[in-house]
Formats: structure tokens, C-alpha cells, sequence
């Protein structure tokens, strides 16, 4: 190879190992600004949110039964 072929094949390698190394760069180091935090916690609570849900209406019977619960004050 000539010099010319080697600094063409440099130039092409680093062209692809910068996108790479951004890939990898973020998924070693996730975002953590303020928004992308927000996003996730508000991800979270909506999971939450949906598997209580879901829980509830198994301990129900169903979606749309209610419980029948009596109450009675002991002393």
C-alpha cells in the first residue's frame, strides 16, 4: 500500500468508528438530563400505575366487580 491508500483507509476507519463510539458512549453512559429522567419516572409510574391495576382487577373477579366489604369496629 501506498502512503495515499493508508491515509485513505484511516480516514475511512475513523469515519466509521465515530458513530460507533457515540453509540457506545451512550449506552454505557445513558442520558441523564433532566428531560430524559422525567421521561423515564414518568414510564415508571404509567408501568405501575397499569400492573396495580391489573392486580386489583384480579383480586376483584374481574374489571367490573366491586368488593363487598362490611365494616365493624371492635373495642
Amino acid at each position: 500500500m501506498t502512503g495515499g491508500e493508508v491515509a485513505g483507509v484511516a480516514k475511512m476507519a475513523s469515519l466509521l468508528v465515530k458513530p460507533i463510539g457515540g453509540w457506545l458512549r451512550r449506552r454505557i453512559r445513558p442520558d441523564t438530563s433532566r428531560m430524559a429522567l422525567i421521561t423515564l419516572a414518568d414510564d415508571l409510574a404509567y408501568a405501575v400505575a397499569r400492573d396495580e391495576r391489573v392486580l386489583l382487577d384480579q383480586l376483584r373477579g374481574g374489571p367490573d366487580r366491586v368488593m363487598d366489604l362490611d365494616f365493624q369496629a371492635v373495642y
